[in-house]
């Protein structure tokens, strides 16, 4: 399936697609059923099912769902993307959700929780609400990202982080937290990662992976929109041409018989 927006072009690939249509704009929706893959350029993502409902662009996808935005990756057990004007404005993530990014130097950077929203703009995560056993690692670079400094770990019950320009700008804890920062010298590998953490960078669909092998030949440019109207070919102008003198000469050829009746 192939949807024309407003900046670009959302790509869906599935082993089978079902679109109901229904008098009722609300019950409108495509469904679609294992091996799903998207392609977006500010949202890519793969999940056993995907329901998508156009009335209030919304994707919903089930059973293992992971997405990846913003140089962030996002799992939980059923997320759901709200779109606007063309983009991901917001992710909600339902029950076990992780969001891992990797940083200029390898580590990887961590939040979890039982649920969370993520809000973006343009294209961008602006702010995470983590509602319910929030727990975070964040590592800390010098001011040229090339020197890791140490780790910050945080846990509590809610937490709220605001990125910019998809870094972690400040962070916000609530009820009873536990804050520490472990120096490098310090830090042991089991610590660099929280519970059930997994690094998928190797199932995030390419273009390729949704719309075959044929789309390398083609351009981003050009695929992203709808084809133009260049006009007549030189071809058709030759045969409209054509037409054109042959009913001048049958007009010609009418005339002629009438002056001679």
């Amino acid at each position: 399936m192939k949807k024309v927006m407003q900046k670009d072009t959302l790509y869906l690939k599935a082993d089978t697609l079902v679109a109901i249509e229904n008098e009722d704009p609300a019950k409108k929706r495509l469904l679609a059923y294992k091996n799903v893959k998207i392609f977006k350029p500010d949202l890519r993502g793969v999940s056993d099912s995907l329901a998508y409902f156009t009335s209030d662009s919304t994707i919903y996808f089930y059973d293992d769902p992971v997405l990846w935005s913003g140089g962030s990756q996002i799992e939980a057990d059923s997320i759901n993307a709200v779109l606007a004007n063309g983009s991901i404005e917001r992710l909600n993530m339902n029950e076990n959700s992780f969001v891992i990014s990797e940083d200029s130097i390898s580590n990887y950077n961590q939040i979890k929780g039982r649920s969370m929203v993520a809000y973006f703009k343009e294209g961008s995560i602006k702010k995470v609400d983590v509602n319910g056993n929030a727990e975070s690692l964040f590592f800390a670079l010098d001011e040229t990202d090339s020197y890791l400094m140490g780790m910050n770990k945080i846990t509590c019950s809610f937490m709220i982080i605001n990125f910019k320009l998809n870094k972690v700008d400040n962070l916000s804890s609530y009820v009873t937290p536990d804050a520490s920062f472990i120096p490098p010298h310090e830090l042991e590998d089991p610590e660099r990662r929280l519970k059930d953490f997994k690094w998928r960078i190797s199932e995030k669909p390419e273009r390729k992976d949704v719309l075959g092998e044929e789309a390398d030949a083609k351009p981003d440019s050009n695929d992203d929109t709808e084809e133009k109207d260049t006009g007549p070919s030189p071809k058709s102008i030759e045969l409209e041409t054509k037409k054109t003198n042959d009913s001048i000469k049958l007009k010609k050829n009418r005339s002629q018989l009438k002056k001679e009746e």
